[in-house]
């Protein structure tokens, strides 16, 4: 009979623990919002969470290690040591005008609000005057920052203090200060030494006395104070007056109050002084903004102020703390043109500019004037008399007197076939020959230089490198220098044969063709796109894939695989094809970033995040919009004990970060992703949060079920025994 007894405690105690977890798990989603939690060996407070006191100060305690004791009404130890004699464990609540108040577990478990500070504080006991236990109360007040916002609904032009810090603007759209304090009187006085506002506020003592509900009352603010309007009294008096509201969180609304004194600005954050003409008992205005449209500039305490010069480059770059004041340069310039030359004139903003609230660009401002005209008197041409074949060299025009207003001269050769030369005097030396190189001024000066080509034998320069083409086509390989005779020779004509230096594709793959003559001889590499699978194009050393032909990217019928050391990029048909029908040579650059040479505030951002760049060319044209997506493969080794989960992809644009979706195989270490177009993108690791407790509910809810079987089972065999007896 014991151990039928015993079995049936045994289940009970089995369906009181599982009842228990199931209802562990029902409060853990009605959490209440965090608690700041003080003891008196840190001044700095623990984040507490949970639905009741007891769950508020473990979870606090637990986040730092720290053991605690509960009793009915307090604390019986922390961290193993009970109070002594004298003292007691205590749970004290901040609570202005009044300070610090001691609170009970047993009547204290629920309806607190979040946000709120608590310290855990070993009192001091004595007994009051009335035979009552007191408890001495910490020496630390607990700071918080809570947020103003200021406007002016009438009376704008109250007097002449309001007008020299307050433009009309600023009063009446209204704007918001910040300040920190422990309760909302300090941090309004806080926010108005911060931006040298007057204030003048009780400090809870009337006529010699501490009187607490008189801390925190605004006589005056910006030198006004609550003024009579007109001859009527009483209910139906009118008064200029500030106004004050504060935020409620569960309703999303301003609500009325008197005195500032009375809040934790851990708890009411929001705070709105509105000065109107109203009646004493039907006060009402529409504020018009929510705690929504605090500045991020206010949060950070800081603006930043950029001043261009007049061909938009950043001449100064200031940062302002919120509300503060900023200077501009002395001065700033702008380039002549179009006949005009400039006189700089100021800024677009008034200088000093006061109250800054925003990030900012201000702009110089110039007067403009006619540039004189100086004629040309001479120009002169300058360079080697002797090229040889395949070589380059820079001419240079020299235009007199220096101040000359028409500077441009244009370049021609005599016989293109010999020797070329660009818009700048870059000239190519393509044959043996002489040639004449002439520059010319709209203003009738000319000058001429003579040039001999001779012909290179020591070595070989071919003008192509690495390309690829499609089966069929054909490509002449241009000999920049080199003997008359030269032989050409593939290293396999099974994928590309060569003839005279002409090329021709025959079959998916690559091929390097040889230049030679004696003992001197250059080679380049091709490829030659096309079959079943995507055609591998490998970087050089610097990262770029070879030209690859409007032709080849027509015919790859399985895409492309471009490698580097860096990434690969999977390029699908579709997206060849229609860069093919620009009908310019493709070619690709993969490379790394250095963080240094991004601007402040993206290397902020991107702190130590790896940096790719992926830049397309059709051409000399750059390619933003690749016309379909490509996939990236990254190589990355997740570190031990990382989670994949904190492997996140990132577009960076100016200095916005944009997440993009990526997934990670540990079998081949590669993070892979897709993009529509090339530019800049950042690989981050970020901790993931700790996943949520779980519980199996399923499971718990046949262990019930199993217990209850079990025990009715029980119950019943020992019933037809006892009828039995």
């Amino acid at each position: 009979m014991r151990k039928i007894y015993v079995l049936l405690s045994a289940l009970a105690l089995l369906a009181v623990i599982a009842t228990g977890v199931v209802a562990e798990s029902d409060d853990s989603a009605d959490a209440a919002s965090a608690f700041n939690v003080y003891s008196d060996d840190s001044s700095e407070p623990m984040k507490g969470s949970g639905s009741t006191l007891t769950a508020v100060i473990k979870s606090a305690l637990d986040s730092q290690g720290r053991a605690v004791e509960f009793g009915t009404v307090n604390i019986v130890s922390l961290d193993g040591v009970t109070a002594p004699e004298g003292k007691a464990w205590t749970i004290q609540q901040w609570l202005p005008p009044v300070g610090w108040k001691v609170v009970t577990l047993n009547n204290y478990q629920s309806n607190f609000v979040g946000g709120t500070s608590y310290c855990i504080h070993l009192a001091d006991k004595s007994v009051g005057s009335s035979g009552n236990t007191v408890y001495s109360t910490p020496s630390l007040e607990p700071q918080a920052t809570a947020y103003f916002m200021i406007k002016f609904v009438e009376d704008a032009e109250a007097n002449d203090y309001v007008n020299g810090v307050l433009t009309p603007e600023k009063r009446r759209a209204g704007f918001w200060v910040s300040g920190t304090g422990s309760n909302l009187a300090n941090a309004f006085s806080d926010a108005c030494s911060k931006c040298d506002f007057e204030l003048n506020m009780s400090d809870g003592i009337k006529n010699g006395v501490v009187d607490l509900d008189y801390v925190g009352w605004l006589y005056s603010f910006l030198g006004l104070g609550d003024v009579a309007v007109g001859s009527s009294t009483g209910s139906s008096a009118q008064w200029k007056y500030w106004s004050q509201f504060y935020w409620k969180d569960s309703t999303s609304s301003w609500v009325y109050s008197e005195t500032m004194g009375h809040y934790d600005p851990g708890v009411v954050k929001y705070f709105a002084l509105v000065r109107q003409i109203t009646t004493q008992d039907n006060v009402s205005t529409s504020i018009g903004v929510s705690p929504s449209s605090v500045p991020a500039t206010l949060k950070a305490d800081k603006c930043i102020v950029k001043f261009l010069d007049g061909n938009g480059k950043a001449v100064a770059t200031e940062e302002v703390p919120y509300f503060g004041t900023v200077s501009a340069p002395s001065s700033a310039t702008k380039s002549p043109s179009n006949g005009k030359r400039y006189t700089f004139t100021g800024w677009d903003t008034p200088m000093p500019l006061k109250q800054v609230t925003s990030n900012m660009t201000i702009r110089a401002l110039f007067s403009e004037y006619d540039i004189p005209a100086v004629p040309v008197e001479s120009i002169r041409i300058s360079g080697p008399d002797k090229m040889q074949m395949g070589t380059t060299a820079v001419f240079t025009a020299k235009v007199l007197p220096a101040d000359a207003s028409n500077k441009r001269v244009t370049w021609s050769s005599s016989d293109v076939k010999v020797l070329t030369v660009d818009e700048v005097g870059n000239a190519t030396a393509l044959s043996p020959g002489r040639a004449v190189i002439r520059i010319n001024n709209a203003e009738g000066s000319s000058d001429s230089k003579g040039v001999e080509v001779v012909k290179v034998t020591d070595r070989i320069t071919l003008a192509e490198g690495y390309r690829m083409l499609a089966i069929g086509e054909t490509l002449k390989i241009i000999v920049l220098a080199g003997p008359d005779d030269i032989k050409w020779e593939s290293s396999d004509p099974s994928v590309l044969t060569v003839s005279n230096g002409t090329v021709s594709g025959i079959a998916p793959g690559s091929a390097t063709v040889t230049a030679s003559h004696g003992d001197i001889r250059a080679v380049c590499k091709f490829g030659v796109a096309g079959g079943n699978t995507p055609t591998r194009v490998e970087c050089d050393a610097s990262g770029s894939v070879p030209a690859i032909s409007p032709e080849a990217l027509r015919v790859a019928a399985s895409g492309f695989r471009f490698t580097s050391d860096y990434a690969t990029i999977d390029m699908p048909t579709e997206v060849a094809s229609s860069l093919s029908t620009k009908g310019k040579p493709l070619t690709l650059t993969i490379g790394k970033v250095d963080a240094e040479t991004l601007d402040a505030t993206q290397r902020e951002l991107v702190k130590d995040s790896m940096i790719f760049s992926f830049v397309a060319k059709l051409g000399t044209d750059g390619v933003h919009d690749l016309g379909g997506k490509v996939r990236i493969n990254i190589p990355y080794v997740l570190k031990p004990g990382s989670s994949a989960e904190g492997i996140k992809i990132f577009y960076l644009s100016g200095d916005v970060l944009t997440e993009i979706l990526c997934t990670y195989d540990p079998a081949k270490g590669t993070v892979s992703f897709e993009i529509d177009h090339f530019s800049y993108y950042v690989l981050s690791y970020v901790e993931p949060p700790p996943a949520p407790a779980t519980f199996d509910v399923t499971t718990l809810v046949i262990l019930l079920a199993a217990v209850v079987i079990a025990a009715g089972a029980i119950a019943a065999f020992m019933y037809r025994r006892r009828k039995a007896a």
